[in-house]
This record gives structure tokens, sequence and C-alpha cells, in this order.
């Protein structure tokens, strides 16, 4: 059988679990053996996951396996994207391979690339691969890793063996290093801040962030200053209408008694409150 883009239907993939899923399959060849679907030419393949285009490939009705060779361009959701020569994939379990394999998350800019990986409904994993989210040709940055593994239900990546490098420049080397792909705003802790002065001591920061509404945030920042003090500082951000919005930053800091004797200081506690308020078109 051999039509300019023949289109098939496969109903009842899932039989062994009572699921149902369809498939749609477009080729400039389509030929059908038994079980086994071989299509050839312009390949094109949509199904409720993916959509993914090829020069040739197979599939088992029975089994629920694809496969796809030349030029396998693949989309998967709305974000995920991926470039291989080679893929397998089970359209019951979700599963499958990728020979070479070059992945893209629209939502980060994060891409990472590697001979092979493998993926799961929730995750993928790759070997010997390098990532960053810079450009491809001639990234910026970027990190190479023996092994990796994208949750994509929580969007954290965690690598092993990882060495960072800028530009061609080897700098530094970590066994475990694990990231949030998630640009979302969402409660959690921000990135530290570390310092070291003759008088103040060893300085820490630790930011806290809040984001229990779209239209609102806080951020609380507790520091110590081993030789000086402690304080805590926290900035409460709003926006009240499409044309205004705001913020309200409070602060204290406690001196060290001693510290406060040694510098002559006046006071040996410090308060501050600024507040900020804009608003756009006021009279229009």
């Amino acid at each position: 059988m051999s039509k300019r883009w023949f289109l098939l239907w496969i109903l009842l993939l899932n039989l062994l679990y009572g699921q149902s899923q369809q498939v749609e399959l477009l080729a400039n060849s389509v030929v059908k053996n038994g079980d086994l679907i071989e299509a050839q030419g312009d390949v094109l393949v949509y199904s409720e996951r993916y959509v993914i285009t090829a020069d040739r490939g197979t599939y088992n009705q029975a089994t629920g396996d694809l496969k796809l060779y030349g030029n396998v361009s693949l989309l998967r959701g709305e974000y995920e994207s991926t470039q291989s020569e080679e893929v397998s994939i089970n359209l019951r379990t979700d599963e499958g391979e990728y020979l070479p394999f070059f992945y893209y998350d629209q939502r980060s800019d994060l891409w990472m690339q590697c001979n092979s990986a493998f993926s799961g409904p929730l995750y993928f994993m790759s070997k010997n691969a390098i990532t960053s989210s810079c450009n491809v040709q001639d990234p910026d940055w970027k990190i190479s890793f023996s092994e990796g593994r994208l949750n994509r239900e929580t969007s954290f990546v965690h690598l092993y063996n990882t060495l960072f490098y800028v530009g061609d420049i080897p700098l530094f080397y970590l066994p475990y290093f694990a990231f949030s792909t998630d640009k979302t705003r969402r409660t959690g802790l921000l990135t530290p801040k570390v310092g070291f002065g003759a008088k103040e001591g060893l300085f820490y920061e630790q930011p806290i962030y809040f984001a229990p509404r779209h239209n609102w945030d806080l951020e609380l920042s507790p520091q110590i200053r081993t030789e000086r003090g402690n304080g805590l500082y926290g900035t409460l951000r709003f926006v009240d209408s499409p044309k205004s919005q705001g913020a309200i930053t409070a602060g204290i800091f406690n001196e060290q008694s001693a510290y406060a004797r040694k510098e002559n200081l006046k006071n040996d506690s410090h308060y501050g409150l600024e507040v900020e308020y804009q608003r756009s078109q006021l009279i229009s």
C-alpha cells in the first residue's frame, strides 16, 4: 500500500491497561505487514504527547514501539524539543532512547547535548554531556558532566562530576551540582550573600522569598556579621492595579556592645523604613 501523504489512525494502543490513544501517521509511502507499519519519506507522527518528523520510521501496533530514523525532530508538550538521528519511543510507557541527543527547553532556554539519552514520563537521563543556556554555537559558559537527570515534575536538573567552563577554559569541578529550570515565582530560598571584613568578620545573608499571591510577594533577609552584630531586613512588593505598584522596606540591625564601644557608635541599634509607590497615567 503506497500513497502520497497516507493517513492512518491507530486506536486501542493501551489494551493492557484498558486505555486508548490516537496516533496520526503521515508519509509519502506506508506499508503494513501484520502489526508492523513502515513509513518512508517526510514522516510525520502526531500523538497526544508528541509531534515528530523524520525521514523514515516503523511502528508496531502490538507493542506500541515507534522507531524513527534520519533528521528526527521531536516536540513534546508545548516547550520541550529534541533533535536526533535515531529515536525509539514506546508510546504506551513513554520511555525512549535518543541517538545522538540535543534537547532544548523553551521556558528556561536550557539546552543539553550528548551522544545518547534515555527518557521516561517524568525524567530524562544523559551521559557525557554538556549543558548551557547561552548561544549553542559558541556559549559564553557551559557545564560538562558524566551523568545527568532532569525531573520534569520538579523541574530540577541533577548533574554528577561537573566541570564549569567560561568559553573553552575550565574553571572548577564539583562532584554534584543541581539547579531548577523553573522560572515561575514560588516560595523558597534565594542565593545567599557571603563576605568577610577585617572589622566586621564573616558576613552571611540568607534571603527567603515568599510568593503566596500573584500580585504581591515578601522577601526577608536575615544577616549576621560575626564581629559586629546581626539584623533583619524585609521588603514587601505589591501591584494594586495595572498602572500602579509599590514596595515597603523595613530593617533593624543590632550592634554588639564591644563593637559599638570600639567604633564609638552613638546607637547600638539601627532602624529604617522606606516606602515607594509608583503610578502611571494618574491623569488620563
